[in-house]
């Protein structure tokens, strides 16, 4: 009596330290997983960094806009004629007594501290910075459609494997089914008093199809758990959280086709904005050879040994002509052909993408034909269960032919929920691939 009340004590206590752990599963809707995935997804939240880099890039290809200011500082300690006779000037320390010639032509060394505050406004640059702020505004579109195009495929992930773990549950379900109607068969045969050869036999094998069956169970829910550890890393979330599914695979839509209107995937849009800032950049390239013109004011203030100080101010406008550059040619010739390759990539991206959205809209059509054949096997199946079953209680259908009608019908009911996983997979491929995602 103490053993069994001891027993008891166990077992309470164990099932109160699973009790956390089942209930720590997280009831999960189909919508939930898109929207976490959406907002917390690593590889989004890569992409969106990724396009906040770019619209920096944006804000610096602006700068070249506006004024600039500059400091510096410049020491110099000469005896330099021309450099002493300047340097006095500048610090205002110039007397009747610097022009004696000997003075003038063998003078002392003397310091000169020159600090300057130049303030410059660039005025016209050949068109360069336009091009080049052009160039950054489409790389900047660019990653943002290149981040929408990551939001989606991680949302057409986390329907396939959202889809694939619901599929697993209830293709165990339909095994469980079978593996119960073989147990019961086995217990008949167990329960007969003078069992025949052929009555072996067929218990037998009713015995190793259900054996088989129990293997499938195991197979599945090994399919289900990665499915879910697969969605969770999707979301950004520790694979080994505990999720319970609860919306079931979409209904089969069996006039679904290609005539939907399509927009144009993220991943073309930016290989597009891609093509027109790589058309910026050879455009800038081309444009180095002309002038440039700045405007600036600037203030110069001078100490040769800090005892004392004297300033002058500068006000003009540069002008500045690179009439040969090695390089030019060749940078212009190296941007074109960017160009170029980046015309021919989206080109072939463009071609992809539309074979690949007609695969995917013959593929809709082709599941839902399949499921629609499956389902009258499934029905045929099922009738063949329900007439083995009077059968067999009238002892007029030997076990293994029952045990067999049984294995078929969990076979056809597995192939009717593949085929309607493969139905809402190639849904959710269309919808992504007409950028309905």
């Amino acid at each position: 009596m103490k053993a069994k009340a001891a027993f008891h004590v166990i077992a309470v206590i164990m099932m109160t330290l699973a009790l956390p752990r089942a209930m720590a599963a997280e009831t999960l809707t189909l919508k939930e997983a898109l929207d976490r995935a959406a907002g917390e997804s690593p590889r989004v939240m890569a992409r969106e960094a990724a396009a906040d880099a770019s619209s920096k890039a944006v804000q610096e290809a602006n700068a070249a806009f506006l004024p600039k200011l500059a400091v510096s500082e410049t020491f110099m300690r000469t005896n330099d004629p021309v450099g002493v006779f300047s340097a006095k000037l500048d610090q205002a320390k110039f007397t009747a007594a610097d022009f004696n010639l000997p003075q003038l032509n063998d003078p002392k060394s003397i310091n000169n501290w020159t600090t300057r505050v130049e303030l410059a406004v660039p005025a016209f640059h050949s068109g360069v910075d336009w091009a080049q702020r052009r160039a950054a505004l489409e790389q900047n579109t660019s990653s943002e459609k290149l981040a929408d195009f990551e939001r989606s495929r991680v949302r057409f992930a986390v329907m396939k494997l959202y889809y694939t773990a619901v599929a697993m549950a209830e293709q165990r379900l339909a095994v469980n089914e079978g593996i119960r109607r073989l147990r019961a068969l086995e217990g008949s045969y167990q329960l007969m008093e003078a069992p025949t050869s052929a009555s072996t036999t067929s218990y037998l094998v009713a015995k190793s199809v259900r054996t088989g069956l129990d293997a499938e169970a195991v197979r599945l829910e090994c399919r289900r758990k990665q499915a879910l550890r697969d969605l969770n890393a999707v979301m950004g979330v520790e694979p080994d959280t505990e999720l319970a599914l609860t919306d079931p695979l979409p209904a089969v839509v069996l006039a679904q086709g290609s005539d939907v209107p399509a927009k144009s995937r993220a991943d073309i849009e930016a290989s597009a904005a891609g093509v027109r800032a790589a058309g910026a950049e050879r455009d800038a390239a081309a444009r180095r050879w002309g002038p440039d013109v700045d405007l600036f004011g600037a203030y110069n203030l001078y100490t040769g040994n800090f005892d004392g100080s004297n300033g002058s101010y500068e006000v003009g406008a540069r002008l500045s002509w690179q009439v040969f550059d090695w390089g030019r040619q060749a940078r212009t010739a190296r941007s074109g052909a960017v160009l170029e390759q980046a015309q021919q990539m989206h080109r072939a991206a463009e071609l992809s993408a539309a074979a690949d959205l007609a695969t995917a809209a013959s593929n809709i059509r082709s599941c839902a034909e399949r499921y629609r054949i499956v389902s009258q096997a499934v029905g045929t199946a099922s009738e063949a269960v329900g007439q083995a079953t009077t059968r067999y209680a009238e002892g007029t259908l030997p076990l293994m032919d029952y045990s067999q009608t049984i294995q078929n019908w969990v076979n056809m009911r597995q192939r009717l929920i593949e085929n309607h996983l493969d139905f809402a997979t190639a849904q959710a491929e269309y919808d992504f691939q007409r950028g309905a995602l």
